[in-house]
């Protein structure tokens, strides 16, 4: 996490033998540069060993000493992915290396120290576009590297987002049951006061169904095991008056949308936004 520690070449050979080491790719030695001439689809790499190394050479100087050793950590990350899966170092695995090397420098940056997201997903999800942004950097732009890091800078702002969605999710549902709590304290003390909470607390987001709640196949059904069929008619009528649940035909759902009134009207034009771009 150093951050004065350099990207060298010795790092790049050993994250390819940590993410090549005991998968069986034909001429390939993990954490070796290849010696052989290998294709990308349409695109021809360096192919010669001799070219590979002093390709090597020339791109982690000018990545420690020349122009990006200035530039915002995340654009270094990109620019240094984009290099290393263009010249095909070695003989397989030349994506899962330059995404190592992109998230090591994205984590001793500090941008993604606790690995809560991860731009190769997005890369995964969005292979063709991947492919596209490089393709288009190495045959049309004359390394320009604009559309490439543009490309990443999408996925880096859709996996934050995505993170930011689980965060606000999950902080929501605590909110609720602590709202809940609040909402039913003068009927706590009781024994149906007790069984309607930790019937909130069953519920998630996902809806349930009536029917199975009824017919005792619903895992919240055991709450009301050895109970009259107008004891939960009666819970859930009290639930839904304090608007906690919402009823709608067979199903039934935790009210989190009430939740919003506790939310900041930027927090709600963020979640907006984020709606829009799906």
């Amino acid at each position: 996490r150093d951050p004065m520690t350099p990207l060298t070449e010795k790092l790049v050979r050993k994250i390819h033998e940590i993410t090549t080491k005991n998968i069986d790719y034909p001429d390939n030695v993990p954490g070796k540069y290849r010696t052989h001439s290998v294709s990308a689809g349409t695109y021809i790499p360096p192919k010669t060993g001799d070219e590979v190394s002093r390709l090597m050479k020339e791109f982690i100087h000018w990545f420690n000493h020349g122009a990006p050793k200035s530039w915002d950590p995340i654009i270094r990350a990109i620019v240094a992915h984009f290099y290393v899966v263009s010249i095909h170092p070695f003989g397989d695995g030349n994506g899962r290396t330059a995404r190592g090397v992109e998230s090591f420098l994205l984590y001793q940056a500090m941008v993604n120290a606790r690995g809560f997201y991860s731009l190769a997903n997005y890369y995964y999800r969005y292979r063709a576009e991947y492919v596209r942004a490089l393709d288009q950097v190495r045959f049309q732009t004359k390394g320009d590297l604009t559309p490439f890091v543009l490309f990443a800078l999408r996925g880096l702002v859709a996996e934050l987002e995505a993170v930011h969605s689980e965060v606000i999710s999950a902080v929501q549902m605590i909110s609720f049951r602590d709202f809940a709590r609040e909402v039913l304290s003068d009927k706590l003390a009781t024994t149906a006061g007790e069984r309607m909470f930790h019937f909130l607390l069953g519920l998630g987001r996902e809806p349930v169904f009536l029917k199975a709640l009824r017919s005792g196949k619903h895992e919240l059904s055991h709450l009301y095991r050895n109970l009259s069929p107008k004891t939960l008619s009666r819970d859930l009528n009290f639930l839904k008056q304090r608007k906690l649940i919402i009823v709608e035909g067979d199903e039934l759902r935790a009210n989190l949308d009430i939740m919003t009134r506790f939310t900041p009207p930027f927090e709600l034009a963020v979640r907006q936004t984020a709606r829009r771009r799906k």
